[in-house]
């Protein structure tokens, strides 16, 4: 509720619930909930622009989840952390946390997430006056952007292959069906006709 709330810009109701749920996280022993709040609040003080208190808690899920291993989630706070240091003016620090986060989303293989991390970059090197790294950070991005849709393109063009190969399959075991019906009717046919000859034989 406390997300919903700061979707909705309710900042005293929804700092109220995250500091409820860090208390109940923190005696359940939930560091990986404990981190999710405090991530939660630090962005709740960014969208207010309280940047000190964005940093604050933003660091504090950013040391918890470095703690407990969370690379998914370290990877989720530096971008944040870089995005609050932009909107400060503190680009040094801003390019510190991006490059943090698209390292770990190249390590975790995070196409997503190095997009993402490519648009900061190229746009904090913008910022700064480097056109040259902003020039190579999107040429990377727009290399992934290909990447991802070709990849895109080549398992769709799969995924109707397969529903084809299953169509194919099911009209297939259906005619089978039709044979096998068929098969066992002229098998009755002539089991019929040969007790007729053999009983008018007789």
């Amino acid at each position: 509720f406390a997300n919903v709330n700061r979707m909705l810009n309710k900042f005293d109701e929804s700092k109220k619930l995250y500091l409820e749920s860090i208390t109940l996280r923190d005696s359940l022993n939930d560091l990986n909930g404990k981190a999710l709040s405090y991530w939660g609040l630090g962005k709740l003080y960014q969208d207010h622009k309280e940047y000190e208190k964005a940093l604050e808690y933003c660091f504090k899920s950013y040391d918890i989840n470095k703690q407990i291993d969370n690379k998914q989630n370290v990877n989720h706070v530096a971008n944040t952390l870089s995005d609050i240091y932009t909107e400060m003016g503190d680009f040094k620090n801003a390019i510190k946390y991006s490059d943090i986060n698209l390292k770990i989303a190249a390590d975790l293989k995070n196409d997503k997430s190095r997009l993402k991390a490519y648009r900061n970059r190229a746009h904090l090197s913008t910022k700064i006056g480097d056109y040259q790294q902003a020039s190579l950070y999107y040429s990377k991005l727009i290399v992934l952007n290909d990447s991802i849709d070709q990849k895109s393109i080549t398992q769709q063009i799969f995924l109707t292959e397969m529903n084809r190969v299953k169509d194919e399959a099911k009209v297939l075991e259906k005619d089978n069906i039709i044979i096998a019906s068929k098969v066992s009717e002229y098998l009755k046919t002539i089991i019929a006709i040969s007790l007729f000859l053999i009983v008018v034989t007789v």
